[in-house]
């Protein structure tokens, strides 16, 4: 895995049910969000959420499948709980164009067959990818829910001074571009 996010940057979490044990490292820099599907210029500079896990248990070729979409999932759960967005399009972001995902196994114990997100062991991976992602994203970038409203309007490619410009052009508010922007 290669990285631009500082590995001191990293979050790991470590979840236990029973005789298995997950633990999830992982580092996001979520500066350039994209939502799979769009048009991306990837000349542009990364920012890559990369997440290894490592699941003390012994997984099936179908479970370890199962365990990589899920943790994909969480990845995208944490984005989008703290809302961000893609660069190219505002839309809600499904990762960066640069991440990284692996999972491993020690193949140790009794065999499991379930890595789906309603699966224990898919719920405990789906829990520790989600906070892993967004403790890291918030030591890189200081991403947070809370983040000021003009940021999270220019993340949605809706700057200020373009709403105001068309709040003004609602007569019965009454309101001028100068006096919305002040």
């Amino acid at each position: 895995m290669i990285t631009a996010a500082k590995i001191a940057n990293m979050s790991m979490v470590t979840k236990q049910k029973n005789d298995i044990t997950i633990n999830v490292i992982a580092t996001a820099g979520c500066s350039h969000g994209e939502s799979s599907g769009e048009i991306i210029d990837a000349n542009q500079a990364p920012g890559t959420i990369n997440i290894i896990v490592i699941l003390n248990g012994k997984p099936t070729d179908s479970c370890l499948v199962s365990l990589f979409l899920t943790a994909t999932e969480a990845k995208t759960a944490a984005m989008i709980d703290y809302d961000i967005r893609s660069r190219y399009t505002g839309d809600f972001a499904t990762g960066t164009i640069t991440d990284s995902l692996s999972v491993a196994s020690t193949n140790n114990g009794e065999t499991i067959e379930l890595g789906g997100p309603a699966s224990p062991i898919g719920m405990l991976v789906a829990a520790c990818v989600r906070q892993a992602v967004k403790e890291a994203a918030t030591k890189q970038d200081g991403q947070r829910l809370g983040r000021p409203i003009a940021k999270r309007l220019k993340e949605r490619r809706l700057p200020i001074e373009k709403i105001a410009q068309e709040l003004c052009k609602v007569q019965s508010l009454g309101l001028d571009e100068k006096t919305l922007i002040i």
